[in-house]
């Protein structure tokens, strides 16, 4: 057996029906929240969480959890309502103190589940795309991910999942599972980059423009590292003026590194992870193939400064 078998397993199973939940959701909720740091927030988000940490709980009781949502005072009668109809609908049952369980962290334990129930929610505001994303850490270690991805535009629902030392792999079903690799991609000047939609758009476009690269696409949430993994892009390229929780990394550092590829900082560290945030010393990450990933810290190092 695969080290981690049944921690994979689970969180493909636990991926693919909540996908279901969200989608489920996004045709019955017309308003959205605000939450302190002005990102959006749903009643899907909740109950997405929701279901996650139950199964977290039901099959490791005594493992940590570190979530994103917290937003218990949204759970009034009408939600909680909306929710149970869902879950009922889904033949997803015995869940019960729905308020309880968004708030459930487990035991301090070395086993750390990270868990974004929507990764993307202006984008599945919009119609949009937007992920799923679970991962697992070992004394903060990456050893599991996961990330779901919703049907769209003809294209079907896709599940992303990486082992560590083990590889990575996808599939439309969660049943056959294709592995992965990253581009060879070795010019920068031809290679594609992703990058975020909304943040720190002036740095991303400066590396463009010293690295020659014309061929980009601006996307919402952790699909850019699904992106790389699999080799659509070249490089996903993400600087960064604020802090990084870790269920926004996890998934995406190792999917990519099992890919075949890299992910460090700026620097070219790998990624750190200390409780509920990546640790960064430098102001970005990057996740590429071993060919490109000197070239861009020789651009960072040179025109940004970095490490001089």
């Amino acid at each position: 057996m695969v080290k981690y078998d049944r921690e994979i397993s689970l969180a493909v199973d636990i991926g693919y029906q909540a996908i279901k939940i969200t989608e489920n959701l996004r045709q019955n909720i017309s308003k959205y929240y605000q939450k302190l740091d002005e990102t959006p927030v749903s009643i899907a988000d909740l109950a997405a969480q929701i279901y996650i940490i139950w199964q977290i709980k039901t099959h490791f009781p005594f493992d940590q959890i570190i979530a994103e949502e917290a937003n218990v005072e949204l759970l009034d009668e009408s939600a909680i309502e909306l929710i149970e109809k869902t879950f009922s609908l889904l033949n997803i049952k015995d869940i019960t103190d729905l308020r309880e369980i968004l708030l459930y962290r487990g035991n301090n334990s070395d086993r750390q589940w990270t868990v974004d129930p929507i990764d993307g929610t202006k984008g599945y505001q919009t119609g949009g795309y937007y992920a799923i994303g679970i991962g697992m850490m070992v004394k903060s270690i990456p050893k599991v991910a996961m990330i779901a991805i919703p049907p769209l535009d003809h294209h079907k629902s896709m599940i992303f999942k990486a082992i560590q030392n083990e590889g990575a792999w996808s599939s439309p079903d969660r049943k056959t599972f294709k592995e992965i690799k990253v581009g060879s991609q070795n010019k920068l000047s031809k290679s594609k980059i992703c990058h975020s939609l909304h943040f720190d758009l002036p740095l991303t476009e400066k590396f463009m423009k010293e690295a020659g690269i014309q061929d980009s696409v601006a996307m919402d949430s952790m699909i850019k590292f699904c992106e790389v993994a699999k080799g659509n892009c070249d490089i996903y390229f993400r600087p960064t003026s604020r802090g990084i929780n870790a269920w926004d990394i996890v998934p995406g550092d190792l999917l990519v590194r099992e890919a075949g590829g890299i992910v460090t900082d700026f620097k070219g560290n790998l990624l750190r992870y200390d409780g509920n945030k990546l640790k960064l010393t430098t102001p970005g990450f990057i996740a590429t193939n071993k060919y490109l990933h000197p070239k861009i810290l020789n651009i960072l190092k040179e025109k940004f400064y970095i490490d001089k």
